[in-house]
């Protein structure tokens, strides 16, 4: 009926039922015209189903990966459980369960279940063993920090309707293939909701299910405000009423009489009873927490410099305990002399989400720089409404406590910023090696000259080349990379040596991007016994998948994340185990920008590992750069 209308005769009945419409071919082609604009998630429906690496290829990997990072009684008792996994009929079992899992038309990726209940049912604080910090390089000429922060809030707007008129351009790989876009959805207007044993993550559900949401959440010196930055019909405001709600909060200056934000910064039980209270307490503060909870984003105003990108990234990661709600999707930071950081909640979403919103914005402000019009401060006022949760005496106590928990785990935590400039891209692919793979190597290298033995190092790999793809386990600590880290302790490495190792890492990065990985298979065979076993058969746990070499092999000693883009120059996170490291990096043409975090109890370690990598990466770019001898 869309595209028929009857004439004024068809009305009178002249003609017959069946030609009483005439084609509106007007309206058909603006339609299709509209269609046609929408691009954005044109590929999704034909991406692959995540797969899973084939069986035997799957154990020969379990043993390979192991084998440089345990003792050699270790390894045989793992060969051991290899062979009695598949000679039982137990692995292919489980295998073949997990092909079916895997084969289920309702899922879109057979890991999503299990990757999503792995974090949500995490009880951990997020601030420091969920969430990611950034710093970005955006542009622009703007007159005062606020102006730039108005015009970055504005962009992110228009990133926000290119993604609900679905006019942003599909991403795809270096080999030209499309990319789940799925995440774009979700990156604005998510928030991370407690509750007792598991969270819920509270999405847009469909790409207009935002378009009520008028508001983003805004910190200034511990105070909360939602203000609104769309109007009554969709449209983005202009940028000057942003401009004067943005300044009218500036000039509030008294800070709350508590710090609401640091509920998000503590455990996760903690949180959900202290909720739950929060709204038995007062039927007023179910509305506050609406308002938080629907905010499209997070904008955290620092009224001081951001000085070094030390500092930057400090206060990305966990605003000292006084700014971020830490449950948002992602937080926009901005400081007094225009630099621009930025919080990511990491369960929704992976860093190359934020950085293309990002990267969008830093394109954006510049080529579609918003113009300024006088406006009077007063009618911007109605734009603001103060967070003010209705509180009782315990539930001031509940929450001074939460500072406190908060405040003593950033003191507990150590944190470096290293820039190498040997590293760099440019300098690096001149010795035709990958960048990511010449300092992944110089990671296991500087582990065994800082600790005298080489661990298992993570690096997560995008596998957004699949239906709903995150990420795939990239184990960095091979056999080449601990050979040629012997080799260069000992003197006798050689640039073959250390081409090998850099190739055998960009060998394994290819496999799991092509989903062929350990770790996530390995998950769903535990995931398949933990729900079939006793209904395949099988009555404990096979060895194999609780063998402690495979427990060495996933024990991240060094987590590390490579967030290279052109307007990303740092990104930071905590350690993912009591005993390791946390490598956030961004090659840059001219150099990598490394953040360094451990826990204070580890600080021997730490000190020592910062003091190491900059020889080791020098002693590689030496032995890579010198000319090779003539025969």
């Amino acid at each position: 009926r869309k595209y028929f209308s009857r004439s004024a005769s068809d009305e009178q009945g002249s003609k017959p039922l069946l030609m009483a419409f005439k084609w509106d071919e007007q309206k058909l082609s603006e339609d299709t015209a509209v269609a046609d604009k929408r691009v954005t998630f044109k590929f999704q429906d034909t991406l692959p189903k995540l797969p899973i690496p084939d069986f035997d290829s799957w154990c020969k990997d379990v043993i390979e990966y192991t084998r440089p990072l345990v003792d050699t009684a270790t390894h045989d008792k793992l060969v051991a459980n290899v062979n009695d996994f598949k000679q039982s009929g137990d692995g292919q079992k489980l295998y073949t369960a997990l092909q079916k899992w895997v084969s289920q038309d309702i899922l879109d990726n057979w890991l999503d279940p299990f990757w999503s209940a792995g974090y949500l049912k995490a009880r951990c604080a997020t601030m420091l063993n969920v969430n990611v910090g950034y710093s970005f390089e955006i542009g622009g000429k703007y007159s005062t920090w606020i102006n730039k922060a108005s015009a970055i809030i504005v962009s992110m707007l228009r990133f926000r309707l290119a993604i609900r008129e679905e006019t942003f351009p599909p991403q795809k790989d270096g080999k030209g293939k499309p990319l789940c876009m799925a995440q774009f959805k979700t990156v604005i207007g998510t928030s991370r909701i407690p509750y007792k044993g598991a969270d819920v993550l509270r999405s847009p559900s469909s790409l207009s299910s935002l378009d009520g949401i008028r508001h983003i959440l805004v910190s200034y010196k511990g105070n909360l405000y939602a203000v609104d930055v769309f109007d009554h019909d969709g449209t983005p405001l202009h940028v000057t009423y942003i401009q004067h709600s943005l300044n009218e909060i500036l000039q509030r200056k008294t800070p709350p009489a508590i710090n609401l934000t640091a509920c998000t910064g503590i455990q996760r039980d903690t949180w959900a009873g202290l909720r739950q209270s929060l709204i038995a307490a007062n039927t007023a503060n179910v509305g506050v927490l609406e308002l938080i909870d629907t905010a499209l984003f997070g904008v955290v105003l620092w009224d001081t410099p951001g000085a070094d990108l030390h500092t930057m990234l400090q206060r990305s990661l966990h605003g000292f305990g006084e700014t971020l709600w830490f449950d948002k999707s992602f937080n926009l930071i901005m400081n007094s002399d225009g630099q621009v950081i930025g919080n990511q909640e990491h369960s929704w979403g992976d860093g190359t989400t934020v950085t293309s919103l990002m990267q969008f914005v830093a394109q954006d402000v510049v080529s579609k720089p918003p113009h300024e019009v006088p406006m009077s401060s007063s009618t911007t006022k109605a734009l603001i409404t103060p967070i003010e949760l209705h509180l009782n005496t315990s539930l001031k106590q509940q929450i001074s406590s939460a500072n406190q928990e908060v405040q003593t785990a950033i003191n507990g935590l150590l944190t470096a910023v290293i820039v190498l400039p040997l590293a760099g891209a440019n300098r690096v692919k001149k010795m035709k090696m990958s960048p990511d793979g010449f300092l992944q190597v110089a990671l296991q290298a500087t582990q065994l000259k800082a600790w005298g033995k080489v661990s298992s190092c993570y690096e997560p790999v995008m596998t957004k080349g699949f239906r709903l793809g995150r990420t795939e386990a990239l184990r960095c600590a091979s056999g080449q990379a601990v050979a040629f880290a012997h080799a260069l302790q000992n003197g006798t490495a050689t640039a073959d040596l250390l081409r090998a190792a850099v190739t055998e890492h960009v060998r394994r990065a290819g496999q799991c991007r092509e989903g062929k990985g350990v770790d996530r298979c390995l998950l769903g065979l535990r995931e398949m016994y933990s729900q079939h076993g006793k209904q395949l058969g099988i009555a404990k746990p096979p060895a194999l998948l609780t063998a402690d070499a495979l427990a060495v092999l996933t024990h991240d000693t060094i987590s590390t994340t490579n967030v290279t883009n052109p307007c990303t120059t740092g990104t930071i996170f905590g350690p993912v185990v009591e005993d390791g490291l946390g490598v956030g990096y961004v090659i840059r043409p001219d150099k990598a920008n490394l953040s360094v975090t451990a826990l204070k109890t580890n600080k021997a370690r730490f000190d020592q590992y910062l003091k190491c990598l900059p020889e080791i990466v020098q002693q590689m770019s030496k032995l890579a750069s010198a000319p090779s001898p003539k025969l």
